[in-house]
């Protein structure tokens, strides 16, 4: 199955990039005893989508800039995340 994103995930993902990542807004549910949803996270302007794709990916996420034009902020679809 997919990898569990493991629950400092927000962190892990500021600490890989180097500079702050904050958390929007969240929608998480229980669906077949795993905890999946979208969350909203802004990360700073200048980094390229590549490099913060990237890093969301290396955390077991799946993520795509929610607004092309402003490149901010990244909607992110967990497969699973530990509770």
């Amino acid at each position: 199955g997919p990898p569990d994103v493991p629950v400092d995930w927000i962190i892990r993902l500021a600490d890989d990039l180097g500079a702050p990542a904050g958390l929007l807004g969240a929608g998480v549910e229980l669906v077949d005893g795993r905890l999946v949803g979208r969350v909203s996270v802004s990360v700073p302007a200048e980094f390229p989508d590549i490099r913060v794709l990237a890093a969301i990916e290396r955390l077991g996420l799946h993520g795509r800039p929610a607004d092309e034009d402003t490149r901010a902020p990244l909607e992110l679809e967990p497969e699973a995340v530990n509770a």
